[in-house]
C-alpha cells in the first residue's frame, strides 16, 4: 500500500506534463498557422491530392476484385444485373435500396458499376 502512495506523485506529474505538453503543442500549431497560412494551405492541398489518389486507387482495386453490374431503370424502379452473366441481382426504388438488396442476396461479394449520363436511371441514384 505504501508503494502505491509513493508512485502517486510521479503519476500526477506525468499526467500534468502530458496535459501541459498537449496544450503547448496546440499553441505552437496555431502560431505556425498565423505566421505562414500559405504553407498550411499548400500542405492541406497536398493531403487532399494524396487522399484523392488513394480513393481512385481503391476504386480501381475494387473494380478489379468485384463483379460489374448493369443498372437500368424501368418505370420508377432500378434493376441491377450482372454484366457478364446477365443474372438478376436486385431491384429497388433507389440505388441505396438496390445496394441493400444485392448485399443481402450476395453477402461477401463486391459489385461495382457505372451509369451513363444520359441513362434515366441516373435520376434515381442521387
Amino acid at each position: 500500500m505504501e508503494t502505491l502512495f509513493e508512485l502517486l506523485p510521479y503519476v500526477a506529474v506525468a499526467y500534468i506534463s502530458y496535459r501541459v505538453g498537449g496544450f503547448m503543442r496546440g499553441i505552437e500549431v496555431i502560431q505556425n498557422l498565423a505566421r505562414n497560412p500559405q504553407k498550411t494551405v499548400e500542405m492541406l492541398e497536398e493531403l487532399k491530392r494524396i487522399q484523392d489518389a488513394e480513393s481512385i486507387e481503391e476504386l480501381n482495386t475494387t473494380a478489379q476484385e468485384g463483379n460489374e453490374m448493369l443498372i437500368e431503370r424501368v418505370g420508377d424502379q432500378l434493376y441491377a444485373y450482372a454484366k457478364e452473366t446477365g443474372q438478376f441481382l436486385g431491384q429497388g426504388p433507389n440505388f441505396d435500396a438496390v445496394a441493400e438488396t444485392v448485399g443481402k442476396r450476395f453477402p461477401g461479394q463486391k459489385f461495382f458499376g457505372t451509369i451513363s449520363a444520359d441513362d434515366p436511371a441516373k435520376e434515381l441514384v442521387k
